[in-house]
């Protein structure tokens, strides 16, 4: 989370294992030639799409690549990775830590201190990010991934004209605070003259601190946002992986609850079952409380509601 004036403005999420942007390394071999590019597989087992195809690269043979896009999953499909040659040095992608580092102090929040995320509404930007809907005064923005571009939909009460102006700083701290990236296309109120929607897009580029592209505001409202993508945004990540996410929340909320004896994890049975899958995920909880950790399966549990439960040892 980054926090700017006591405000938050951005919140990353990071999963565990899989190659990650930036990584440079050998052994990528050319599995078939298509074209202009080519399908490789990489030393990890996965497989990317290499572009440009260096005409000396013949199938079978090896080469270094550089990681330029993560793998991820859009609307229940795999999108591989994607790379492309490199001659640099091989080494790993930068983690999210090293990435904010480079950029701003780093101060973590640990378990046994008295601070949490949540008093800065990490919890509440979670649920905004997991259900897609990130409120302003006045209105909303309803934001859904989609296989081609993510959508943006301005929704709110004012009057057109002055909901399309409040939107529009908004659109830019969302794509910023969710970590947007690829296409995005926001459809703001239909304004029928021009000068109002050039200050829409003058209102957006007041607002950006990043690097992006956009479109002018057509006459059905609409407006073409693109921006470099090399990972899942958080709410891909929250909204494509919601059991991944409920049970990495579960044990975070486990780690910082206090009691002695035994820790139960009372949760919906997809989430015990990745636990029980995942035993190593129960055993570090157990090491890091010092308590012995029991998983509870509860189907009338909602997929999101686990919860620790401090219980007595008899």
């Amino acid at each position: 989370m980054r926090i700017v004036g006591g405000r938050p403005v951005a919140i990353r999420i990071e999963r565990p294992g899989g190659v990650r942007a930036g990584a440079v390394m050998d052994g990528a071999r050319l599995v078939k030639k298509l074209a202009h590019r080519g399908l490789v597989a990489l030393p990890e087992g996965q497989e990317g799409m290499l572009a440009p195809l260096p005409d000396s690269l013949s199938e079978g043979q090896t080469t270094r690549v550089e990681v330029m896009r993560e793998p991820m999953r859009e609307q229940g499909r795999a999108k591989m990775l994607r790379v492309r040659p490199s001659g640099a040095v091989p080494a790993a992608g930068p983690s999210l830590r090293a990435r904010i580092a480079a950029d701003a102090p780093v101060r973590e929040v640990r378990a046994a201190e008295g601070e949490t995320l949540d008093d800065h509404d990490w919890n509440e930007l979670i649920e905004q990010a997991r259900q897609g809907v990130r409120p302003f005064t006045g209105g909303s923005l309803l934001i859904e991934p989609t296989a081609a571009f993510t959508a943006i939909d301005v929704d709110g009460d004012l009057p057109a004209r002055d909901l399309a102006f409040a939107a529009a700083p908004e659109v830019a701290h969302a794509i910023a605070l969710f970590d947007l990236q690829g296409n995005i296309v926001v459809d703001f109120p239909t304004l029928p003259d021009k000068a109002d929607r050039v200050r829409i897009g003058d209102l957006f580029d007041a607002a950006v601190g990043f690097a992006c592209e956009r479109t002018a505001v057509n006459g059905f409202g609409l407006m073409q946002i693109v921006l470099r993508r090399t990972r899942a945004s958080t709410i891909e990540l929250l909204q494509g992986q919601s059991v991944c996410g409920a049970t990495l929340a579960l044990l975070r909320r486990a780690e910082r609850s206090r009691g002695r004896g035994w820790l139960t994890l009372r949760a919906h049975p997809a989430v015990i079952a990745r636990l029980e899958k995942k035993e190593a995920l129960a055993e570090e909880l157990s090491q890091r409380t010092g308590r012995p950790v029991i998983l509870r399966a509860d189907p009338k549990c909602p997929i999101d509601g686990g919860e620790p439960i401090n219980e007595v040892e008899a």
